[in-house]
């Protein structure tokens, strides 16, 4: 099973560019089941936690991220 995580940042058109970004990850049973679950909203992950996500994904799906800033 494939999955996409896409997230964005930043304030809009009027106050400011906006920074998009995806990764698709193409087999979802590659990833241990605790860290999943702990993915499900940035804004109510911790930064230690988003560091350990950036890392994980870094490191096993370089490839697979992709990104976009619009101003």
């Amino acid at each position: 099973m494939h999955i996409i995580g896409m997230d964005e940042a930043g304030r809009g058109c009027l106050a400011g560019s906006i920074f998009g970004a995806s990764v698709l990850i193409e087999d979802v049973s590659t990833i241990p089941e605790e860290f999943l679950v702990k993915i499900k909203d940035s804004k109510k992950t911790s930064k230690e936690h988003r560091a350990e996500i950036f890392k994980e994904l870094s490191l096993n799906y370089l490839d697979n991220i992709h990104y976009q800033v619009w101003d």
